[in-house]
């Protein structure tokens, strides 16, 4: 009966300790999905899409700094809003009616970069 976020971060193949010792510059993508209760319009939904959007381009328009991490994102796509979620097969827009939820999606390929 919540609404909540869910973020997940996928780490590129040249992340890996078997290429490298070196993790001071990690690529990969970010999906955000967000949940609302279905049946209680998508206006509550959209605010939290439109809230990880907005977190996105500000981590992307922060200056480099002396120390720390550098992050920035590629082309943001979405969002993208249930049942018909890009990428999916009749069979997951069906499963995903009788979710609970209304679902919203946006992800970014980001680079990282540890700088000391």
């Amino acid at each position: 009966n919540s609404e909540f976020v869910h973020i997940n971060i996928q780490f590129g193949m040249t992340t890996e300790t078997a290429l490298t010792t070196s993790h001071d510059m990690v690529r990969g993508t970010i999906v955000i999905r967000t949940y609302t209760p279905k049946g209680r319009g998508p206006a509550r939904n959209q605010t939290l899409v439109d809230t990880a959007f907005t977190t996105l381009n500000t981590i992307n328009n922060t200056a480099k700094a002396n120390s720390g991490v550098y992050m920035r994102l590629g082309s943001i796509s979405g969002p993208t809003f249930s049942p018909n979620l890009v990428g999916t097969t009749p069979d997951q827009q069906s499963r995903r009616a009788f979710t609970p939820f209304f679902i919203s999606r946006i992800e970014a390929g980001f680079q990282a970069q540890v700088i000391s």
